[in-house]
């Protein structure tokens, strides 16, 4: 399922959030609030380009463990 990125976007703004997590056995984020910042960024200035597909996926994994 697809989530748009408006409502990721609002909810890790309006949301406490971890400082660090294990994404998956491959990925740790040492500081989620620079991940976050960087992911939305790219994600926002690159709407449609399917080259930046893994950013929405993990952006997407971190919402849902989150969340």
């Amino acid at each position: 399922m697809k989530v748009p990125i408006s409502e990721i976007k609002e909810y890790l703004q309006n949301n406490e959030v971890p400082t660090q997590l294990q994404l998956n056995e491959c990925s740790f984020i040492s500081d989620t609030k620079v991940f976050i910042d960087t992911h939305l960024s790219i994600l926002e200035r690159n709407k449609g380009n399917k080259t930046f597909t893994p950013y929405y996926e993990r952006l997407c994994d971190f919402y849902k463990k989150v969340k």
